[in-house]
């Protein structure tokens, strides 16, 4: 990390004074890791006493989720680590190495995970945010080789910068502290609405074998139809190669292709591509048993790959698009698949029209996709506020520190 300047961009109103590049080593009164008891010895373990692992590493650590004995402690060199430290990952799997948290419970760790105690004279909070803001940054420190790791060398030379107000270091912490709260409440917010939104999946549609919904809307009553597929839905296979490149995910249904982030593979040669109209739903023949469909917002037109699907009259695309990502459902098309390997399943439509499914008035079809619909806006709403909460927080540390 360099040092351009002394002094932050933006900072709480009463503090001056030049700050100063510093290494956690001169910062801390403690850095170390720990140890794993033997796996071998029953009595080393599920004991009373926290060990901290990697996959137990967030911002906030209150729980984790192995316990060994006093025993085990003794027997290894696994290191009682007091509340209020910092941890770090030096390896572990996929994007754990490098993740920095703060323990608010005593615990033990493993070898993977690096602990700081800091001097009394630096704000935890403060020192919380700096490092886990420079994620990707300590990540590149890691040591050369075949695994990269970090090491207990490479964290005491972590370069820090700071103000050796403590006063400033609290109000910069505590400033941070209360935008995780809001990161972390918005998060919850998206995660509930979410399992609403899957509960309600389950018992607005029939369960297997059955014709009527757990839960239903007032005015409509008596069973849904058994339908084909084939009676609520036409293919279209008009072909085009005029008009806006589409695509279809897994996540997001289908989008306008120039709105992923990934390169352009599709042929020059679009003259063999299908025209899809707004309010087809599109679906990915080699994918529809993940989830890989959605109804089309726009008029463009699809790669050869994708089957598209014309809603009959008194068929509702949306109520389909989500009828069509139950689990039920996903194993049902997986069931209807054509191909040796799950690597050449396909569904096409000759296939797809001749299965079965319970389906309501088109009044009921409405009420319960403009109702599922409104959950979704309502879990997008959410998601966009948390962005906006972790924008604001990027752009607060490149300005609250040097």
């Amino acid at each position: 990390m360099m040092m351009t300047n002394n002094v932050p961009e933006l900072r709480f109103k009463g503090f001056d004074g030049e700050w100063e590049l510093s290494n956690l080593e001169s910062e801390s009164v403690r850095i170390g890791s720990g140890g794993t008891p033997s796996k071998k010895e029953k009595q080393y373990w599920n004991g009373d006493i926290p060990w901290l692992t990697t996959g137990d590493i967030s911002r906030e650590i209150n729980t984790v989720h192995d316990f060994i004995t006093k025993e085990g402690l003794k027997n290894s060199s696994a290191k009682v680590i007091e509340a209020g430290s910092l941890v770090i990952a030096m390896y572990g799997q996929g994007k754990t190495r490098g993740k920095v948290g703060l323990l608010n419970i005593e615990s033990t760790s493993n070898q993977a995970v690096a602990f700081v105690n800091l001097k009394n004279s630096n704000d935890k909070y403060f020192f919380l945010s700096q490092l886990s803001g420079r994620y990707q940054e300590i990540r590149k420190m890691s040591n050369d080789g075949g695994q990269k790791n970090l090491s207990l060398g490479i964290i005491e030379k972590i370069k820090v910068s700071i103000t050796h107000d403590i006063k400033e270091q609290q109000a910069i912490g505590s400033f941070f502290e209360k935008l995780d709260k809001l990161i972390e409440l918005q998060g919850k917010k998206v995660n509930k609405l979410t399992e609403l939104k899957k509960g309600y999946l389950q018992k607005l549609f029939p369960a297997d074998g059955a014709a009527v919904p757990e839960l239903r809307f007032a005015g409509f009553d008596g069973e849904w139809e058994t339908k084909k597929l084939g009676e609520l839905f036409d293919e279209r296979t008009t072909k085009s190669k005029e008009g806006e490149l589409i695509s279809v995910t897994m996540s997001s249904g289908v989008v306008r292709a120039n709105s992923l982030d990934r390169k352009d593979n599709s042929s020059s040669d679009k003259s063999n591509y299908k025209m899809v109209k707004k309010n087809d739903i599109a679906y990915n023949s080699m994918r529809m048993w993940q989830g890989a469909s959605g109804v089309s917002r726009y008029d463009g037109i699809l790669s050869p790959a994708y089957t598209v699907l014309i809603p009959k009259e008194d068929s509702n695309s949306m109520f389909f698009a989500f009828m069509f990502k139950k689990n039920n459902m996903l194993q049902t098309f997986q069931k209807y698949s054509q191909g040796l390997t799950s690597d050449t399943w396909n569904l096409k439509f000759p296939s797809l029209k001749t299965i079965k499914v319970v389906v309501p008035s088109a009044s009921e079809q409405h009420k319960i996709s403009n109702f599922l619909v409104n959950l979704d806006d309502s879990i997008e709403i959410n998601l966009e506020r948390e962005k906006v909460i972790k924008d604001l927080k990027k752009y607060y540390l490149d300005q609250l520190f040097i």
